[in-house]
């Protein structure tokens, strides 16, 4: 299915569907269910061998742990970030399946939320670091220009 095709799908439903940022909850608390939580155990910083693939594992382990702010983002997108980076992190999921395989190619799901997600992660990163920077007296510039280093390898 063409982007442009799911954009039309999603742009429909988000007219139809209202999300007003809370969980549901059970009207009494004895009819709660408690949610199992698969990702409790997702680490914040990979242990895998390849650095590239560490990398983006511990980013994208970042934007779940941290539900780093990215527009028009639930709890089900942060969830699915947070799967990818369990399915990195078990060898399940290798980088080239999210890298876009580039012109002529059509983006799946998981490269455009990941795209997001790196993207944002990023952006955050940055800006702790410049407030840092700036609190600490440090030069901004320099302290950015390590975190490029990092960001240039994602």
């Amino acid at each position: 299915m063409p982007k442009t095709e799911y954009d039309g799908y999603i742009k429909e439903l988000n007219t139809i569907a209202t999300y007003d940022g809370k969980k549901a909850t059970a009207e009494y608390a004895a009819d709660e269910i408690p949610a199992l939580d698969t990702l409790s155990s997702l680490p914040r910083f990979s242990a895998l061998p390849s650095k590239d693939m560490r990398f983006i594992a511990s980013a994208l382990a970042a934007v779940y742990h941290d539900c780093t702010p990215i527009s028009d983002w639930d709890e089900n997108d942060y969830t699915y970030i947070g799967v990818i980076a369990e399915e990195m992190n078990a060898g399940n999921l290798q980088l080239d399946t999210l890298k876009w395989q580039g012109a002529g190619s059509e983006s799946t799901k998981a490269q455009r939320f990941v795209a997001q997600a790196l993207a944002a992660r990023m952006k955050a990163e940055r800006d702790v670091a410049s407030e840092r920077a700036l609190k600490d007296g440090q030069d901004v510039d320099e302290v950015h220009a390590e975190l490029d280093n990092d960001h240039g390898f994602v």
